[in-house]
């Protein structure tokens, strides 16, 4: 009777019809959640992409003015730069969406767990014979009859042999791409021929140019007999190409120095219309110092001529010239472009030196000229600087470039080129993204490599934009060159010259980090223990040491042409500029100035990086 009574009472508490997992029909168990993450990541790619094509509709396609491969382009690179952003920004918050959820329950308004649906999906996979024997023998095998510690660290090993095969490939296959990558596109700024032409060529000008001008300091009288004799002497004429006159052979210009071509370097032309001469003149009003302008006929300002500069052009949004802002020190003046003939050069000038306008105010004077060698497909830029503070005493500084004429002049290589390695070193930078992100996500992480791998993702993402932007200067300069005539001084090239070798120093840099990349691979397998406490220890150091050598070089290359403009430098780099980069001391002085720094920035990064690292060690071992 006791029993019979406890049965009611449980019958009283628990009903008699209970629903087990696998006997529920219709009952569901629904969790919802909002998955504010994903939704914030979705909005943001969407937002990007919108203002992407607003940007492009309204700036970019520019109807009307430009060619359809303009706009075609500029819409294809907009849409990889968008992709460069979008993508990290997927992983971002996929990562927090699977560190938050789980796998399987990432829906964007929630998730449910519909156990009806559970029992249909597994009818079938139930009565597979073999699949039942295989979950059987796991049970057995996992759960009454457990490992041993040696099949735990045997099972253990093997997993981390297979992690460490498939992580070395992924390794290997980027190193390997982006060194092929930067080989292939250095091959491509030099058309796949050697550059040692282009090296050559450019020793041969700076060796003819450093002759003709003959001393690092002019007066002004020097410098008036510069402009009119000793530049203008090896000047081939425009009429003259290749030592053949084009008309009028009878010309009395016509000398050997025509012949020879510019400064004997045969087969060269003078391009772009003549010389162009900018001039920065000032006078003390106040003590504050103004251009006083009066450089009568002839003169333009600068500053009213075009106030939107290569670097600041708005037709492709987003990223324009990422790493090609080239600031100029003397960006207001005058400018005079002397065209024509060479008799018409030297009148023009003798015209304005009779003006006046070379006197004791003039602070700043520059010549910009052009020459093209065909035999070498190269196009040579000459840039003279003279620079002054107190009006009497000028110094020179020459600047030469040498570069291939593809660098220059739009085609569709240019296009195939922009368009080829932007993915391609796009593709890299993904890469190198999912690297830094594995290493952080599996607690793999190693200070030094971390920082190393993060350094080489801004150098290829800098390198990408960067071809992007050479790309927008190239069809920039080309409008011009469509636009004016051939006798009328065009444009300086000296921005693409820029870019070029711009490019060029990135992707030997990100090259030489793929190169040094193996090390890490040298390594990964089994750490020597010593070299990870020595690199974990000595990071800082040398962080902070490369950092001051990266100042003082700054500084020394900053104020060794300003010398004579009573600039001083930061960390007495001025005294050691000046002896190591002026040309006026001894080339054995100068040599012993360089090595003895270089020595001693060695000596005390060697001193610094050893004393910490034999404390660390010293410490550790005393401690375990």
């Amino acid at each position: 009777m006791l029993e019979t009574l406890w049965r009611k009472l449980l019958f009283m508490l628990v009903k008699k019809k209970s629903y087990l997992p696998a006997q529920t029909e219709v009952k569901f168990i629904k969790n919802t959640k909002i998955n504010y993450w994903l939704i914030t990541g979705w909005t943001l790619c969407v937002l990007v992409y919108v203002i992407s094509c607003v940007l492009i509709i309204s700036h970019g396609l520019k109807i009307g003015q430009v060619k359809s491969s303009h706009w075609l382009m500029s819409i294809i690179i907009s849409l990889i730069q968008d992709a460069l952003f979008v993508e990290p920004l997927l992983i971002i918050i996929s990562s927090c969406v699977l560190y938050k959820f789980n796998q399987q329950q990432n829906i964007i308004t929630g998730y449910q767990i519909k156990l009806a649906n559970y029992r249909k999906n597994t009818r079938n996979q139930l009565r597979n014979v073999r699949l039942v024997r295989s979950i059987r023998e796991s049970r057995n095998k996992y759960v009454y009859n457990p490992f041993s510690q040696a099949d735990v660290e045997v099972l253990r090993n093997k997993q981390n042999n297979q992690t460490w095969i498939k992580h070395f490939r992924n390794h290997s296959t980027t190193c390997l791409l982006t060194f092929l990558i930067s080989f292939c596109c250095i091959g491509a700024l030099y058309s796949f021929d050697s550059p040692m032409h282009i090296i050559y060529a450019n020793n041969i000008n700076k060796l003819f140019l450093k002759n003709i001008v003959q001393s690092n300091t002019m007066d002004l009288e020097m410098l008036k007999t510069f402009l009119t004799t000793s530049l203008t002497g090896p000047l081939q004429m425009q009429e003259y190409y290749n030592g053949i006159p084009i008309a009028n052979i009878s010309k009395a210009n016509f000398n050997e120095n025509n012949r020879r071509g510019w400064y004997n370097l045969y087969n060269s032309k003078l391009i772009n219309g003549g010389i162009r001469l900018l001039q920065n003149r000032i006078t003390t009003v106040n003590t504050l110092k103004i251009d006083v302008g009066n450089y009568k006929e002839g003169w333009k300002e600068i500053s009213k001529m075009n106030n939107i500069t290569a670097w600041m052009y708005r037709s492709i949004p987003v990223i324009k010239y990422f790493g090609l802002w080239f600031p100029e020190a003397h960006n207001s003046g005058f400018m005079l472009d002397l065209t024509g003939e060479l008799s018409e050069y030297r009148k023009k000038l003798n015209t304005h030196l009779e003006n006046g306008w070379l006197d004791n105010r003039t602070r700043n004077l520059v010549v910009e000229f052009q020459t093209y060698t065909p035999n070498i497909d190269c196009i040579t830029v000459f840039k003279i600087q003279f620079q002054t503070t107190s009006g009497l005493l000028f110094t020179v500084n020459n600047v030469v470039y040498s570069i291939p004429s593809n660098s220059i002049f739009v085609s569709w290589i240019t296009y195939a080129f922009t368009l080829g390695f932007m993915i391609a070193f796009a593709i890299t930078a993904m890469r190198l993204t999912r690297s830094v992100l594995f290493m952080v996500y599996n607690y793999d992480v190693s200070r030094f490599w971390t920082t190393y791998e993060c350094v080489m993702l801004a150098i290829v993402l800098c390198t990408t934009f960067t071809v992007a932007g050479r790309w927008r200067l190239m069809e920039q300069a080309g409008e011009q060159y469509a636009a004016f005539k051939e006798t009328e001084f065009v444009t300086n090239v000296t921005d693409m010259c820029r870019a070029h070798e711009h490019i060029t120093a990135l992707v030997v840099l990100v090259g030489i980090m793929a190169l040094f990349r193996v090390f890490r691979l040298a390594t990964y397998r089994k750490r020597v223990p010593y070299v990870e406490r020595t690199l974990h220890s000595a990071s800082g150091p040398v962080a902070a040491i490369a950092a001051y050598a990266l100042i003082v070089t700054f500084g020394m290359w900053y104020c060794a042409p300003r010398i004579a403009n009573s600039v001083h430098g930061f960390f007495n780099v001025f005294v050691l500029g000046r002896n190591a980069f002026n040309h006026g001391i001894p080339w054995w002085s100068r040599h012993v100035t360089i090595a003895t720094t270089v020595t001693v920035f060695l000596l005390f990064n060697a001193a610094v990086v050893s004393i910490i690292t034999k404390y660390y060690i010293i410490s550790k071992t005393i401690s375990g």
